[in-house]
């Protein structure tokens, strides 16, 4: 071999030597970035997890990739946007991560990173934009089973008069609270039993089952609204088996129709026929969003009311339920009071006012 010819075969493993180097060096900066933004979207959804809210509030999701990194871009509607901004800060500096955080209005703008890899910048919104009270998303809640007395009931007529009361039919206080309740300026609905998949050894007065003919159904229905003060809807109390079926439905919704009443489905099931019942029949329909109080915990009660949120900012309006409980009702008290400048509290019906989709 010539010396020419030496000088060119050891050029050329110099060449493919640093051209090696340069994709491996390229490959791992993209491998780094990445491992660091997994790192990043578990905190950054343990957080989420954390606070109550879901992933629907991720209002826009996107990457690039910029000199060999991978950067995630995620707009996020949060509905206490300083107290999340706080907890997610608190877990990136415990593992460590850079960010650097600024505010511009009610949006928090952060770019974290690590080893000089920026991973993700992130925008925080912490509500809607409002530009008049008409403009705030509408939020109704409703509180079900009144009826039965006892402090829980108490406090619900304490709560503000925004509020709809949802009572059991045929209960020993269903007719001096519901009275109660109409001269305060509560909205009130009728929480009618339905037939539901547990055997209960007491079941609740006036419940309608599937087997019932027409007529029944009309008769309990109206004893069971004769016992409650100033009906303008009805909602299902349990009924998991009635709602999940067309031909109970089929006699008992126009029945609500005829008395000019709406109704609201509590969405004990997810096989419910409701809606395709009620389009069918003309028969003004809402649907529940969230149960507020599967749990009797404050933590779990605040999480659900911050999912409530989300929906609303997201949507324009939501639908809660709660129970009577103390423990509901106070949580919803300060719930309330913390965000009464974010939203507006509204009466179940008054969501007919304007087309919601």
């Amino acid at each position: 071999m010539s010396r020419d010819e030496k000088w060119l075969l050891s050029g050329g493993l110099l060449f493919a030597s640093l051209t090696l180097l340069l994709w491996w060096g390229l490959k791992y900066s993209i491998f780094q970035s990445t491992l660091l933004s997994s790192r990043v979207e578990e905190l950054l959804n343990q957080t989420l997890l954390h606070m109550g809210i879901g992933q629907e509030n991720i209002a826009e999701k996107f990457s690039e990739e910029k000199e060999g990194k991978i950067i995630i871009h995620e707009t996020i509607i949060i509905p206490n946007g300083e107290k999340f901004v706080e907890e997610l800060s608190r877990r990136l500096k415990k593992a460590r991560f850079s960010f650097s955080l600024r505010k511009e209005g009610d949006t928090f703008l952060l770019s974290v990173g690590k080893h000089g890899f920026t991973t993700h910048i992130l925008k925080l919104k912490s509500k809607v934009e409002e530009s008049s009270l008409s403009h705030k998303p509408r939020v109704a809640i409703i509180i079900d089973d009144i009826g039965y007395g006892g402090k829980g009931d108490e406090l619900a007529l304490t709560l503000p008069p925004q509020i709809t009361l949802s009572f059991l039919p045929q209960t020993p206080y269903a007719g001096i609270l519901s009275e109660k309740a109409c001269e305060k300026g509560f909205e009130i609905i009728l929480h009618q039993p339905l037939e539901g998949r547990k055997v209960d050894p007491y079941p609740n007065p006036g419940k309608i089952t599937c087997s019932m003919k027409r007529e029944e159904m009309e008769r309990i229905l109206n004893k069971n609204l004769s016992t409650v003060k100033g009906v303008v809807g009805v909602s299902n109390h349990e009924g998991s088996i009635f709602t999940s079926q067309k031909e109970p439905l089929e006699k008992f919704l126009p029945l609500i129709k005829e008395r000019e009443l709406f109704f609201l489905d509590s969405l004990t099931t997810s096989k419910s026929q409701v809606e395709e019942i009620a389009s069918r029949y003309g028969l003004p329909l809402l649907k529940r969003d969230i149960f507020l109080d599967n749990r009797k915990d404050p933590a779990y009660i605040h999480k659900q009311f911050q999912k409530l949120l989300t929906i609303a900012y997201r949507r324009g309006y939501a639908i809660g339920i709660g129970h009577s409980h103390p423990v509901t009702i106070e949580t919803l008290r300060k719930e309330l009071e913390e965000n009464r400048d974010k939203i507006l509290l509204v009466h179940l019906s008054s969501l007919f006012e304007e087309s919601i989709p």
